[in-house]
């Protein structure tokens, strides 16, 4: 019965039970930070189930409690809720220590791209957002 019901988050995105069933959010390979993918991200959280999930990524395959998403508002102004690589983990915790000292960093238009082995993640909109989380580097190996 449980695998059954639709669950919808704030913004109105599907909520799956089971964490494969998200696409992964686009991030290119990119030259400089100023060519990243821009999408308007609505709220950043992790997904978690009761159960223990085995996470599926290019071959690679991990167990997982909690997996880090993202809601986007697409250019058609439909709300999905995105997987996030494995790697921007600490990057949806940043965001969300954020909002819980009232300094929400969404909505927000949000830059993601890869610059040789280091994810870029950028806001392009708010100016309120602390230094901390307005622009952030990551290694992936």
């Amino acid at each position: 019965m449980q695998g059954n019901q639709i669950k919808k988050d704030a913004a109105g995105a599907v909520i799956h039970n089971d964490i494969n069933n998200y696409p992964l959010l686009n991030i290119p390979m990119i030259i400089s930070e100023e060519n990243g993918m821009i999408y308007e991200v609505l709220s950043a959280g992790f997904h978690t189930n009761d159960a223990v999930a085995i996470i599926t990524t290019d071959s690679f395959a991990t167990t997982r409690l909690n997996a880090p998403i993202v809601t986007v508002k697409n250019n058609d102004s439909s709300i999905q809720a995105y997987r996030l690589p494995l790697e921007l983990e600490h990057w949806v915790l940043s965001c969300m220590r954020a909002a819980s000292t009232g300094e929400n960093p969404f909505p927000c238009k949000v830059a993601f791209g890869i610059i040789d082995t280091k994810f870029h993640i950028v806001f392009r909109q708010k100016e309120a957002i602390s230094f901390e989380i307005k622009h952030l580097y990551y290694h992936f190996s």
